[in-house]
């Protein structure tokens, strides 16, 4: 999204700063494609390459942004090696995309959009998926949960999505936040309190 704006100097910042494994770095990114921006392809293409060839190098998950641009995000994460994976940020796609990231080492962030009846897709898909495969995230301030239209998205709202979750996967709150404490722990290589 802002990639108009920036110049290569950000990513000299990035990978001077990867070295140094400052306190609370745990991933790369976010970042990824947008077919929905207007920002080009070409350029977004090359910024990825970039961030996913430092991820590979620093062995840090990367966060990827995908929206109208699956199939090119996969071509392009595929040509990597990735040892950490990543998180599929906001996820709102099919199992059968789900899969296919999944299987390459990724987890999916699930938010705000299952709480939408008309997100059925997703829905379904949450509901099937590796519950070893799902984290949560709010992507506050933006995409807010249903019911709370208009408000500001905030991490204070992950106890509903986590409950609707649980209800689609016709599993308990607790069995399911045991599991996705430790999906984090996994993929961050941090200590989740849960």
């Amino acid at each position: 999204w802002f990639l108009a704006n920036e110049t290569d100097q950000a990513l000299i910042e990035l990978e001077l700063l990867l070295p140094q494994r400052p306190a609370g770095l745990v991933a790369i990114g976010e970042c990824g494609l947008d077919g929905a921006i207007e920002v080009p392809m070409s350029l977004q293409i090359t910024m990825l390459e970039k961030q996913l060839a430092l991820a590979s190098e620093y062995q840090l998950p990367v966060i990827l942004h995908s929206r109208k641009a699956h199939n090119e995000l996969l071509r392009i994460v595929k040509q990597f090696t990735l040892p950490r994976g990543g998180v599929w940020h906001a996820f709102s796609g099919s199992r059968q995309q789900a899969e296919q990231f999944i299987e390459l080492g990724f987890m999916l962030g699930i938010g705000g959009v299952i709480t939408y009846e008309r997100a059925e897709k997703t829905r379904k898909a949450v509901a099937k998926l590796p519950i070893d495969s799902l984290l949560l995230e709010t992507d506050g301030p933006t995409m807010p949960l249903a019911g709370h239209q208009g408000e500001r998205n905030e991490p204070a709202y992950l106890p509903e999505v986590l409950q609707e979750l649980a209800l689609l996967r016709h599993t308990s709150v607790m069995e399911l936040s045991q599991q996705i404490a430790i999906n984090a722990e996994k993929m961050f290589r941090i200590s989740v309190s849960s």
